[in-house]
């Protein structure tokens, strides 16, 4: 497993730049891989995300980082 470096500061302390750095790191190309070391290092390590696919679905799932990175 590779160590992902340290979230640096100005990203943690906005929630948009959070969020841009969360879309960053799970975007790759074809044949890569997300870098989910780094993205789980974005969240307290009881998180749980939720999730709605399209915005007219009318579920939400929710899940913590474990199930999210499957």
């Amino acid at each position: 497993m590779v160590h992902a470096p340290e979230i640096e500061p100005e990203i943690l302390a906005s929630p948009a730049r959070m969020v841009e750095e969360c879309y960053r790191l799970i975007s790759f190309p074809p044949g890569s891989a997300p870098q989910w070391d780094r993205f789980r290092r974005l969240f307290s390590p009881k998180a749980v995300l939720a999730l709605r696919v399209f915005p007219e679905d009318a579920t939400v799932t929710v899940m913590n980082l474990d199930e999210y990175m499957v």
